[in-house]
């Protein structure tokens, strides 16, 4: 099993196509408290594989030490954590970004969203950035960031409709970097 977890619902942007309904108005955040009782289940249940995303997970207050309470376990040797980029001028998330490198090692991967829906900006800057700093980096491509690859719930469904909209999800890229 690969969760997908969410530490913020706040978000940078306010995509058409988001399935939680995260924007810049949200103030829902996940507590360290909390990020610690999961990875207890985490653990209890022999769950390996995170997936990691908000909104955007800078957004959350104590984003660095809810993914550290969440990816330091050793039974963790997963640890993808989705982004827009719009942290890439951002230099105190950079910084984390480099703590959670060194904490977690090669288990730690970012995906960067770049597809029609996301504003882009600063993906290939953000890219350079995490590739120079040995931080294993996805870029979401053209082939997998297509309309049938959203699940039309949240705001979504008011956008999306047809038959593979309701049976496909794809969040990620596939290109390593």
């Amino acid at each position: 099993l690969r969760p997908t977890i969410r530490i913020t619902n706040r978000c940078t942007q306010e995509c058409s196509h988001c399935c939680f309904e995260s924007s810049p108005k949200s103030n829902t955040n996940m507590t360290v408290e909390k990020a610690k009782e999961i990875a207890k289940f985490l653990e209890a249940n022999q769950i390996h594989d995170l997936n990691m995303m908000g909104g955007e997970f800078f957004c959350n207050p104590d984003w660095l030490e809810v993914l550290m309470e969440l990816g330091l376990p050793d039974h963790i040797i997963y640890f993808r954590l989705v982004s827009n980029s719009d942290w890439y001028k951002n230099d105190t998330v950079k910084q984390g970004l480099l703590s959670l490198r060194d904490a977690l090692g090669p288990k730690f991967h970012m995906s960067l969203s770049k597809d029609r829906w996301h504003t882009n900006v600063g993906v290939e800057e953000a890219e350079k950035w995490l590739v120079e700093n040995n931080i294993l980096t996805i870029v979401a491509n053209k082939s997998n960031t297509k309309q049938e690859s959203i699940v039309p719930v949240g705001r979504a469904e008011w956008v999306f409709w047809g038959f593979f909209d309701t049976i496909q999800n794809q969040c990620a890229g596939d290109e390593e970097h």
